[in-house]
C-alpha cells in the first residue's frame, strides 16, 4: 500500500522473531527535542547519528515535515528517526546540500495513518503490482497554457495564470517549477530563487530544477551558492551536461580554473554540439597557462560553429518564388528553413534558446524554440496538450490535422479566426518547438512552403 502524496510505502514481510520499533503516538515533538537517526549511509548499516528537531514545517495543513540536525547520508532515506525513549517519530526523507543540517523527515503520522488503511482493506498489495509514482498534478491542463505562453515568450501571462493556480496546486512542484522559470524570463530574480528552493522542497530529486536554481544565483552573482546547486544537480543526474557547463562557468567566475577545466571536459563528453561548453573550456585552459589545450578548445568551438554556419544559405524556393534561409540555432543544435521574404527575425526576444520570425503586418509569426523537457514529460503527454481541444484556456481551439511518431508530431488547426501549425521533435532531454501562427483568411504562406519549413526542422 502507498501513500504517493507524502512519499511512504506499507510493506509486509512473512517474517516471525524479528526486532521492531514502537510508533510514537503523541503530537509533533517540540522544536529542540533530541532524536537520533539509524540508517545504513553507503551500506554502512546500523549507523547512528544524532541531532535535534531544528524545525517544523508545514507546505499545507496536510503536508507536514520535521527538519532536523542530525546528518542523513545518501542512503539513509526512509530510515527511522527516534526520540529518546527509542519510539519512531519520523521517516528520513531528504536532505538539502547546499545548507547546512539542512535535513528533513516525514511525522510518523503519515506511517499510522497508512497502517490504519491496511487494516481496514482485504489485503496489502504486492510490491510488484504498485504502479509508478504519477504527478497528477503536472499533468494538470492549466499548466499546458502556463507552457504555451511562455513558448510564445509571454512571461507576463503566464505569470498572471501561475498566481490563479497557486491555491488550487500549492502542493505541487511542477507549480514552483514554473513560477521560478517565468520570474526568471522577468528577470525577477530572487523571486525565481525562492520559487525553485520551494520545488525543491517538495521534489529534491530534480536535477533541472537545481541546474535553474544554480543559474538564477549565478545571474546574482552569488556564485558559491550557484556551485553548490549544480553540484546537487549533478549528484541527482550525473550525466546532466547543463549542469556540469554550469559548474564550469561558476569556477571560471570563482577563478578555480582547475575544477573549471574538469567540469567543462566532463561537459563536453556528454554534448559535445554545444558551443558554450567549448568557449567556457577554452578559457579555463588559457587560465590555466595550457595554450596548447587552449588552442584545441578553440579549435572545436570553430569547428561547431562553423558547422551551422554553413547551413545559413539559401537551399530551395516555395510557391510564388518563396525563397527559404536555414536558421542555425547553436545552443540546442537545430535548425529550420524560414521564408526569408516573408518573415524577418525578430530581435526580440533576445534569447538564446529561441527565435522569432514576424511578417511585415504582424498577422504572420513563427517561433522556434528549443527547451529543456518540461518535468521530463513523454513526447506523447506533450503532443496530446498541444492535440487538445476546447481546453479551458482555449475554448475555440479546433485541431484539423494531428500525427504523432516516435521522435515527433505535428498538430495543426485554428483557434477562432487564427491558424495554427506545431511541430515538437523530442531529442534526449531537449524539446523543439516550430510554432507557425497566422490570418486563416489571409496567410502568405500556402501548404507547401508550410511543409517545406516542417520537414527541415528535424532537431539536427
Amino acid at each position: 500500500m502507498t501513500d504517493n502524496d507524502h512519499d511512504v510505502v506499507l510493506v509486509q514481510a512473512n517474517a516471525k522473531g524479528v526486532p521492531f520499533l514502537r510508533l510514537y503516538g503523541g503530537l509533533l515533538p517540540p522544536v529542540g527535542s533530541r532524536i537520533a537517526v539509524i540508517g545504513s549511509p553507503l551500506g554502512f548499516e546500523g549507523s547512528v547519528s544524532e541531532g535535534v528537531i531544528s524545525g517544523q514545517r508545514a507546505i499545507s495543513k496536510s503536508d507536514e515535515w520535521l527538519q532536523i540536525t542530525a546528518p542523513v547520508s545518501h542512503g539513509s532515506s526512509g530510515s527511522p528517526v527516534v526520540n529518546p525513549n527509542g519510539e519512531v517519530i519520523g521517516v528520513a526523507t531528504f536532505i538539502i546540500q547546499e545548507g547546512q543540517a539542512l535535513n528533513f523527515a516525514r511525522p510518523v503520522s503519515y506511517v499510522s495513518d497508512l497502517l490504519v488503511k491496511a487494516t481496514t482493506t482485504t489485503g496489502l498489495v504486492p510490491l510488484s503490482a504498485v504502479p509508478a509514482q504519477q504527478n497528477v498534478t503536472a499533468d494538470a491542463p492549466e499548466f499546458a497554457s502556463v507552457d504555451r505562453c511562455l513558448t510564445n515568450g509571454d512571461a507576463v501571462t503566464a505569470l498572471k495564470i501561475l498566481n490563479t493556480l497557486k491555491e488550487k496546486y500549492a502542493d505541487s512542484p511542477t507549480l514552483w517549477f514554473k513560477f521560478g522559470y517565468t520570474y526568471y524570463e522577468l528577470n525577477l530574480l530572487e523571486d525565481a530563487v525562492s520559487a525553485y528552493r520551494h520545488a525543491l522542497t517538495l521534489e529534491p530529486a530534480d536535477a533541472i530544477a537545481w541546474t535553474n536554481l544554480g543559474v538564477s544565483l549565478a545571474k546574482l552573482n552569488r556564485h558559491q551558492d550557484a556551485i553548490e546547486a549544480g553540484k546537487q544537480a549533478i549528484k541527482v543526474k550525473p550525466d546532466y551536461p547543463k549542469a556540469w557547463g554550469l559548474l564550469g562557468s561558476e569556477y571560471v567566475a570563482t577563478e578555480q580554473y582547475h575544477e573549471a577545466t574538469e567540469a567543462f571536459n566532463q561537459a563536453a563528453q556528454l554534448d559535445p554540439s554545444d558551443p558554450e561548453i567549448w568557449r567556457g573550456l577554452a578559457l579555463s585552459y588559457s587560465h590555466e597557462g595550457n595554450s596548447e589545450k587552449s588552442r584545441e578548445a578553440n579549435a572545436r568551438l570553430q569547428s561547431v560553429l562553423q558547422k551551422h554556419a554553413q547551413r545559413a544559405e539559401p537551399i530551395q524556393r516555395g510557391s510564388a518564388n518563396t525563397e527559404f534561409v536555414r536558421y542555425a540555432n547553436p545552443y540546442y543544435n537545430f535548425s529550420a528553413v524560414v521564408p526569408a521574404n516573408v518573415l524577418v527575425k525578430n530581435e526580440t526576444p533576445s534569447s538564446n534558446d529561441r527565435a522569432l520570425f514576424v511578417s511585415q503586418d504582424g498577422q504572420t509569426k513563427l517561433l522556434l524554440l528549443g527547451k529543456h523537457n518540461p518535468r521530463s514529460h513523454t513526447l506523447a503527454k506533450i503532443y496530446s496538450e498541444w492535440a487538445a481541444e476546447h481546453t479551458a484556456a482555449d475554448p475555440g481551439k479546433v485541431v484539423d490535422y494531428k500525427v504523432l511518431r516516435d521522435d515527433w508530431f505535428v498538430v495543426s488547426g485554428r483557434d477562432g479566426p487564427r491558424g495554427f501549425y506545431v511541430k515538437g521533435v523530442l531529442r534526449q532531454e531537449t524539446l523543439l518547438l516550430m510554432c507557425l501562427e497566422y490570418d486563416e483568411q489571409d496567410c502568405p504562406l500556402t501548404e507547401q512552403d508550410i511543409g517545406i519549413m516542417s520537414r527541415s526542422f528535424n532537431g539536427k
